[in-house]
């Protein structure tokens, strides 16, 4: 089983790293309002409005809580709480985390303690533990990510990628408390029938036969993308613990592709945005490493990028990145291609073949055959016939 370290998906401290980099004051800001003090009227409210379940009330609760959180190594005393209101979207149950650096309350509501025990339960306290972990790992930068993100979302000036960030950034800490709760339990049937669950009201359920309900669900191609706000989907929560317990090379990518859903242009998050940027630029910057590229038109549509200067060698790295790209991502690619070779008329049909050229060995031809037959109103047999010519034609430009 892996590391208490390993449960956090890398890209909550991709986030967290850009917000910090790119808006330290607006990060400064949100940091200094952090608590770090249970206020005593938070406490005072949770004593009024909820039953305390102290150990000698509840010792079996407090042996799974104290085996939770040895495995999660979680060395903060723990208060448990049952609330006693019911909220219409905790009638089958819920259970919330408040989290400081010197102590952590836990708050049950609904039915959850009669519909679970064992180690589904040990799987619903590993998965609050682990949001207390999240909370205040690196000094709380986590924590100040999320802030940030959610303020953004809701500010009356925000953009669709500022939802979009908040969204997948929050899908990605209840997928990482997950995989908390299957650390805590050892059992990945037993964390998953806590989540069924705890959604469906039943009390048994088998987590091996949802499961095969999952895989047929992900089989269907016209499956829609992740459309949740603040916790994946059931069938995607199931999926992503089992893909992490499985402990694929490639599972960071196929939990992220799974709470992303289908790539799309529209809903691109602050990650996509930098990671496509950084994409841009390199391959503008490939585009006119050739001399006779560099012309004063072409280099003022470089700027445009923010690209200054051409590159100095082949960059091996983009190869890879722009022949594994989404779809989308790769028609994009193509599409930037062909601004810079039609940017200057007194080029003509070389820039062009620079372009097919440096495409080819991107693995973007399919993509940018189709772009410059749409944009350029050719037919793509001709496309083709220009393109099998277009290496003799930078060649001989380049003596």
């Amino acid at each position: 089983m892996p590391a208490v370290s390993d449960v956090t998906t890398p890209y909550l401290h991709e986030m967290a790293g850009i917000l910090r980099d790119t808006e330290p004051e607006l990060w400064a800001f949100f940091r200094s309002a952090r608590n770090t003090e249970l206020p005593d009227q938070l406490r005072a409210e949770l004593l009024e409005k909820s039953y305390r379940l102290d150990p000698e009330d509840h010792p079996d609760l407090h042996d799974l809580l104290e085996q939770a959180a040895k495995g999660l190594g979680v060395e903060e005393p723990v208060t448990l709480y049952q609330s006693q209101g019911l909220a219409l979207a905790d009638e089958n149950g819920n259970a919330q985390c408040i989290s400081l650096p010197a102590e952590v309350h836990l708050v049950f509501s609904g039915r959850i303690l009669e519909l679970l025990g064992g180690p589904q339960l040990m799987a619903v306290l590993g998965h609050e533990l682990t949001h207390h972990l999240l909370a205040q790992a690196d000094d709380g930068a986590l924590d100040v990510a999320g802030r940030m993100l959610w303020a953004a979302a809701f500010d009356g000036m925000a953009q669709p990628s500022h939802l979009e960030s908040a969204r997948r950034f929050q899908l990605h800490v209840e997928t990482s408390a997950d995989r908390g709760g299957l650390l805590a339990c050892d059992d990945l049937h037993a964390a998953v029938e806590a989540l069924v669950s705890l959604s469906s009201g039943l009390a048994k359920v088998g987590g091996a036969s949802y499961l095969r309900q999952v895989a047929e669900v992900l089989d269907n191609p016209k499956r829609a993308a992740s459309q949740a706000l603040t916790h994946p989907e059931l069938y995607v929560r199931a999926r992503a613990l089992q893909l992490w317990s499985e402990q694929d090379d490639d599972v960071e990518e196929q939990v992220g592709a799974l709470l992303r859903g289908k790539p799309d242009l529209d809903r691109l998050d602050l990650c996509d945005q930098v990671r496509l940027t950084d994409l841009t630029r390199r391959l503008v910057a490939q585009v006119i490493r050739p001399s006779w590229m560099a012309t004063d038109a072409v280099m003022a549509h470089a700027r445009l990028f923010e690209v200054k200067k051409p590159a100095l060698a082949v960059d091996s790295e983009l190869v890879a990145a722009c022949s594994r790209a989404p779809q989308v991502e790769q028609g994009y690619l193509a599409t930037v291609l062909l601004d810079v070779a039609t940017c200057d008329p007194d080029l003509d049909e070389v820039a062009l073949a620079q372009t097919q050229v440096l495409a080819e060995a991107l693995g973007l031809t399919e993509a940018y055959d189709a772009v410059v037959s749409r944009e350029l109103k050719l037919a793509i047999r001709t496309v083709r016939s220009r393109r099998a010519g277009a290496a003799a034609l930078v060649e001989k430009a380049s003596r």
